[in-house]
Formats: C-alpha cells, structure tokens, sequence
C-alpha cells in the first residue's frame, strides 16, 4: 500500500472527499472519492481545516439557506450563533427604522426570509450599542454571563433583548441587569416584503487553505499520472498542513472562468460548484467557484497554484465538472450530480438553463427600444 503523501509514514489508507462531505457529497451522483492518497490521521486534520469554509463564509451562508447537511455524527451548528475554529459567525443586519440600534437577523428555517435572531443589546458609556447573539447553546444566565465576560461585556449597560418567551429566565439573571426588573413586550418576527441586509463573514487563512486542499485533491483525483509525491507539490501540500503565505497559492479573480457566466442574460434555478484543473506545461492550476446559481452569478471566483516547475510536468491536459443540486431528492435518494464540463474552443460550458429565445427576443427589443 502505498503512503500518506503528506506525513509520509502511514499507509493511504483511507478515502477522502476532495470537495467536503458537508456540502452533501455523499448523496451526488458521480462524485468519486480520493483514495490511497492519505492516511486516517492527516484526513482527520484536514477536515479541522475544513470548517471555517463550511461554517463561517459566503459557502457556509448559501449551504446553510439551500439545508444541505452533511455527516449526521457531526455537531450541527447554526452559523449565525458560533463561529468555527477561530473564524466568527456570519453577522446580518439591518437598520431599524424606528430604533437608533441594528438588529442581528438570521435566516428563518433555511429560507429566504429573514427573521431576528436571539439577541441582548447593550450599551457603553459613550452611549454606543453592542450585540450579542445569544447562541442555542446558552441555557442558562451564568453560560450567557460567561460569553458576555469573554467579549469584554460584562459591565456594559442593558438596553434590550430579543428571546424565546420560554428563555426569558435567561436575560433576567444576568449580572448587566444588576437587580433590575425588565418590561416584556410582545413583538412581530421578521419582515414582510423585500430587503436590504448587510452579511459580514469574518475568517482566518484557514478558509484559503481549505480551498487549496478542494484544489489540489481534484487535480490528484482527475491527473493520475501524478502520484502526489512529486517535489513539484511539497509547496502546496505544506500550505494546506501548516499554512503560511496566502496570495502565493489562492487568488481571488473577478469575472468567471464558465463560459456561460460571461452571459448576463442566463438564468437557472438551481446551484452547482464549478472547477477545473490544466497543466499547460508551465504550470499547474485549479480554477474554482461555489454556489453559481439564481440569486448569486457569482463574478469572483479562486484560483489555486499547485506547482510551478514546467520540468516536472508530464501530460499537458485539462479538465472540469460540475456540480449541481437538483431541487428536490431524486428517486434514488441523490440530491445533485456531478458531471464533466463541455469543452468550447479553449472555454469551458455548463448546463445551466439559458432563457428560451423567444424571452430572449422580447429582452433584446427593449434594450434597443431603450438606447
């Protein structure tokens, strides 16, 4: 059997998902497992890595809207309550009309509506607001307390909160409150009609370095002629382990690498991941994006440098796939397929829906009605 291409020493004895398991690829149809690459202890290290790109990011935001799960051993984390491993929660806010504070909002029920999350809003001495979600794994006042010590709360004022009648015990037993009693109102949840928030996500070089590793084990699933050995991928491999310089091995590019998306006019209802891999003979790359879809034609996307060295490149080549979600489970319980991408001259296609022509007639006639 042959060995951990990066310890080493243990047999590559386990399989690996190149994309995460948590995005739902054990239920699409076509996605291949990487295997005799790694050992179960590197495995198990990478998928630490893995969790700021599931949990804190622009991917984490549209995994948790679309519900796609993944292990059911795994701890399932609301992504607007915790952040993970090191990298904060997505924040979303909005500004109250009637109320000098923003509220923090979150996603009803995987939805497209957005309703408030579970807050304590305080105030400093300079009369500044601070939120705090109250996560679903605080129960108690002293757990809240704690959480407020560790963000430098503890003395700041009570002004507000936002909670579950059944949690009120909760907010009333915090030391901010300092004996006070507080006048419970009744409130709507969540707005009607369309609005305008503002998502922050806060990550580390963690997110970067999982996207390398989603990279580079694409190229190894799909150019099997490289062992993983190589000298060629020392560099890359030591990144995705121990991280270090970001923009020497993950750029993010403006504009899309699918030929499809440089067409203002397609339109689809459903999502897919895209990548592809070339080794020109100079060099060896991987182009990818996340969640194409209705709402979010993404105009960025990454491109990670896996080797440089054009005397080690063996076959010059190129390829890709995509990934996309059905809207509903198939009869064989899949949830997407992943499929090889068409190749246009030296572009790549998807199948993504593309207005029919006739829509597509109609639109043109107004612009030039317009200009």
């Amino acid at each position: 059997m042959p060995k951990c291409i990066y310890c080493n020493e243990r047999d590559a004895d386990s399989e690996e998902h190149s994309f995460p398991a948590a995005l739902g690829m054990d239920n699409i149809k076509g996605f291949i497992k990487l295997k005799g690459k790694l050992c179960k202890e590197c495995n198990s290290g990478i998928g630490g890595i893995e969790e700021q790109f599931l949990r804190c990011s622009p991917e984490a935001f549209f995994r948790y809207r679309l519900n796609i799960k993944g292990r059911k051993s795994h701890d399932k984390i609301n992504p607007y309550h915790r952040g993970s491993s090191g990298g904060k929660p997505i924040k979303a806010e909005i500004n109250a009309s009637a109320s000098p504070e923003r509220f923090l909002y979150e996603p009803a029920n995987a939805s497209d509506d957005f309703t408030y999350s579970y807050q304590i809003i305080l105030k400093d001495l300079d009369k500044n607001f601070h939120r705090v979600i109250v996560p679903d794994n605080v129960n108690s006042s002293e757990s809240l307390d704690k959480l407020l010590a560790s963000k430098g709360m503890s003395k700041l004022e009570f002004h507000s909160a936002i909670i579950d009648p059944d949690r009120k015990h909760i907010i009333e037993g915090i030391s901010n409150l300092k004996g006070k009693s507080i006048n419970w109102e009744d409130m709507p949840i969540g707005h009607r009609g369309k609005k305008e928030f503002l998502i922050t996500f806060e990550y580390t070089e963690k997110y970067f370095r999982a996207i390398a590793k989603i990279a580079f084990h694409y190229f190894l699933q799909y150019f099997e002629h490289y062992s993983g050995n190589e000298m060629e991928f020392e560099g890359i491999k030591a990144f995705i382990m121990q991280g270090g310089k970001v923009n020497e091995w993950v750029t993010i590019v403006q504009g899309s690498f699918i030929e499809d998306f440089k067409n203002r006019f397609i339109s689809t209802n459903i999502y897919g991941h895209f990548v592809i891999a070339e080794d020109t003979g100079d060099k060896i790359f991987v182009k990818l994006g996340f969640f194409y879809g209705s709402t979010c034609l993404q105009d960025r996307h990454f491109e990670v440098q896996i080797g440089k060295s054009p005397g080690l490149i063996k076959k010059p080549k190129d390829i890709g796939h995509q990934i996309l979600y059905f809207t509903k489970k198939d009869d064989n319980g899949y949830i997407g397929e992943m499929k090889e991408l068409r190749k246009h001259s030296k572009s790549f296609l998807s199948s993504l829906l593309i207005p029919k022509k006739e829509y597509l007639g109609k639109l043109l006639r107004v612009i030039r009605r317009d200009t």
